[in-house]
Parts: C-alpha cells; structure tokens; sequence
C-alpha cells in the first residue's frame, strides 16, 4: 500500500441552498433508548444503482431529502447523466448521456426552484467547462457551450441566493484556478483569471455571505500547503496566511457555515496523511479540534456544515480498507457518525451534503458494487421507523408539520406515569417532560431549529413516532 503520495485531484464541491427558499425543518424522533445510537447509515435505494461505472459522482440535496447525483456515466461512453431518488428508486432525470461527448469532473447543485445544474469538463469542446441544467423536460446549456474559453479540470459548480451560477475550475494552460458567473445572459470572469500566485491543485470552490466565492487549493508557491483566496471587490485576496496547513495538503475541500465562517478539510502531510480540519476565526487558521484527527491515513476528504452550524468531514478510511467513514464536532471533539467504515467496499471521490434537517447524506463510486455510485444516509433502523405498531393504541403527534406546538395521544389505557427526555443531537437533554400515558397532551417546545430526540417510557413500555417542526 503506497502511502506517500501527493496531493492529488479532487471533484468535491461544497454545495449552496438558499435559505429563504427552503422550509427548514426538523425531525425528532421518540426513542426510548438513546437516540444517536439508534440512527444508522442506510442505502437510498439500492446500492450500485447506476447502470454502470459512475466516476466523478456528486450529490446535491434540496430540504429535507430531495436528492439528486450526478457522474460520467460509462454506460454511455462517459457521458454526462442525472439521477433522483424519487422516494423508492434512483430513476433518470432528461436522457441518459445528456452531454456531446464525454464529460469529467461532473459537478451539480440545485438552486432555490430545485432546479439542478451540472458542470463538467466537455471532451466534444475541446476540454472546455460546459454548464447544463435540466428545465422539467430536457437538459439545455446554460449560456454558450464549452464558455471557459481554456481546457479546465477539476470543475465545481456552486448556486448564489439570487440563482446565479458560479464556476470554479482549473485552467490546464496555466495550472491555476479561476472562477465564473453567469449573468444571466452570459458567463463572465469573477476577479482575474488564474489568479493563485503560483500553479495549484485540487481546487474546490463554496459561496459564503452575500455570494461572494471562496476557493481552496494546494498552492504551489507555498509547498503545495493548503491556501483559501476569496474575491472581494478589488480582487482576488488570501484569507488569512497563505500555505497555513503544516505541510503539503491533498484533496482539499472546503465549506461555509450559515455565520459566515469557512472551513477546509485536507489530507494533512504534516500529520501522518490523516485528515485536518481548519476554520478562519476571523484573523488566522485555526484547527478544528486537534490536527490529523482521523485514526490512520485518509484517502479524500468531504466537508460540509448542518445549518446549525455542525461540521461533518468523509472520507475513505485507511483503517477500515479505505470504506466510508464520517465524523461530526461535537464543539469539543471529533466523532464518528454510527460506525466508521459502514460503506460495503472501498469509496471513490465522497461527495458530503446535508439536508435541512441537518441529516448528513453521502454519494460516492462504490468499489464493492464495480464501481457503480451508491448514495447512503444517516437514518433510523425499522423498529424506530416503524415503532408505532408495536404500542397498544399507538403513538399519534399533531399536527405534522408544525411550528414547535404539536399533542401527543394517548399511548396506553393505563393511567400511568409517561416520561418524556428531548435531547438535541450532541445528546444535551433540553427537557424532560412527565405527562399522564392514557390522556393527550399538548407540547410546547421553544427551542432553536435543529435535529432533537425524544425518549418516551413508562413502567410496561416504550413507544416511538415522529414529528416535523418547521421554523415559524
């Protein structure tokens, strides 16, 4: 097994949904034992859905669980398709092979109609970026094919709160990174063109406040350490130092929190090729946690922020033959999410997104299924999902939806003591309630949106349901 590598190219892109388009919600589910131990990761579906090889798999996701994935489907001589779970299945969006010819580093985001839009590098135009988006019957070129202008690699796609398009890539010319938008009526550069002070690798590109784009690279002109430019509106500026990672930076990834604060994660060369996570606290880089936080060697790395403000990293897992683990910061210290190497084979290039609900959802190439894409989630086992069958008169929340004000029915027919204990998703109890099981009782929570459990017991049982909260 080599060990020693270098930095090499990385797909991910950190993905922008516009908060004011989304009903951000949350699910608590009442569990009578602890709740964060009862989720586990689930397939969307089958795994290896594709009809093929499905290199270059990205995932986006729009509220709650609307799931898209894009890739370079092999089933059609690599050309680019798009798929969405639609509640069963992965079923096709527009033809298969939508693209020209074939198309590498494929890249999606959705914007705030749920609109996908795709970028990849388009080999029928001479390697040059080349947006799509589907328009509810077809897949139609966004602006004017193969746009760049330059043959590009390492293509990200990112959506502003206004629905304007932004492209990161790496120009092959020049081996330096640039970024576009689409004015609506063309594509235009943002800032200087390849504008790194020296040649770069692995670029990723996330949207902060106000749109104003982020990019993350292994920086040539500093040892190929990890270095993040933004465009202000004289230009191109390094965010704090550059090359602030301890040593040489491998599949950099990058994402923004709803505050504002940007994150990166990195196969950290300083600290054993393990995975690094850094945020900018305003003045300097500081880590997140400890520095190599991960157990052994990783291979890529996937960022991603909850809209609570909760850091989530995947990558493949050295110690569990390079299979998919995920971690969370829990505000101290770095935690696996279930079970770490939970993926049935080696992963290729994870693409991290987390839904409104904050439940964090994972598509990559799937070495135990020929390299097919699987997408997994972090869901709930059937005796929780389907826990209401096993009470005596079952476990009825109302409304559902709703704004924090739901009643709970009757569980039994016995007069009894029914304890409630509400925890968030660090496992912190918020309240604990005692109500009466055989009589309805309304609930009142005033607390912050975000993911909560709630355990309910009494002396002769335990009972689960579900309740969706949105924010009022």
């Amino acid at each position: 097994m080599i060990r020693n590598y270098l930095p090499l190219i990385n797909p991910f892109v950190s993905l922008f949904v516009p908060l004011k388009n989304i009903i951000i919600t949350l699910v608590i589910i009442i569990a009578a034992n602890n709740a964060i131990n009862a989720q586990a990761w689930g397939n969307m579906g089958a795994a290896g859905f594709t009809p093929a090889a499905a290199p270059y798999a990205t995932i986006a996701v729009y509220g709650i669980d609307t799931t898209y994935i894009a890739y370079e489907d092999a089933d059609t001589g690599y050309r680019a398709s798009v798929m969405k779970f639609n509640g069963t299945g992965w079923v096709q969006v527009g033809n298969q092979g939508f693209s020209s010819g074939s198309a590498l580093y494929t890249s999606i985001a959705i914007d705030g109609s749920c609109t996908p839009y795709v970028v990849y590098e388009d080999n029928a135009n001479a390697d040059n970026a080349t947006v799509m988006k589907f328009n509810g019957s077809v897949w139609v070129g966004v602006g004017s094919i193969a746009f760049s202008g330059v043959s590009v690699a390492n293509t990200s796609i990112a959506i502003d709160s206004t629905g304007a398009p932004y492209v990161c890539f790496l120009d092959i010319g020049n081996n330096k990174p640039t970024v576009m938008k689409y004015t609506g009526s063309s594509w235009v550069t943002v800032g200087g063109s390849d504008f790194s002070a020296g040649v770069a690798q692995n670029p990723a590109m996330a949207l902060g406040q106000g749109g104003v784009p982020y990019v993350v690279f292994a920086d040539g002109a500093n040892g190929f350490k990890a270095t993040v430019m933004k465009y202000a509106d004289t230009g191109w500026a390094i965010v704090g130092s550059a090359g602030f990672s301890a040593d040489t930076a491998g599949y950099t990834s990058i994402a923004i929190d709803t505050a504002g604060t940007p994150y990166v994660a990195y196969q950290d060369a300083g600290n054993g090729y393990k995975a690094t996570v850094m945020k900018f606290n305003g003045t300097s880089w500081t880590p997140v946690g400890t520095a190599g936080i991960t157990a052994d060697t990783v291979l890529y790395t996937a960022i991603a922020t909850s809209h609570s403000g909760t850091p989530y990293l995947a990558f493949a897992d050295y110690s569990y033959g390079y299979k998919a683990t995920v971690m969370k910061f829990d505000g101290t210290s770095w935690m696996d999410v279930c079970s770490p190497g939970f993926s049935a084979g080696t992963i290729t290039q994870p693409s991290l997104a987390i839904g409104s609900t904050g439940f964090p959802f994972l598509g990559y190439e799937d070495g135990a299924y020929s390299d097919k894409a699987s997408v997994m989630m972090l869901t709930f086992p059937e005796d929780v999902k389907n826990a209401s069958a096993k009470s005596a008169t079952g476990l009825t929340v109302f409304p559902n939806p709703n704004q924090g004000i739901f009643t709970i029915s009757p569980v039994t027919t016995k007069t009894e003591p029914l304890d409630i204990t509400i925890t968030n998703e660090l496992g912190v109890t918020i309240k604990d309630i005692k109500i009466t099981a055989d009589h309805a009782t309304e609930i009142n929570l005033d607390i912050p949106p975000g993911i909560y459990f709630l355990a309910a017991t009494t002396a002769t049982g335990k009972w689960y349901s579900k309740v969706i909260i949105t924010l009022q």
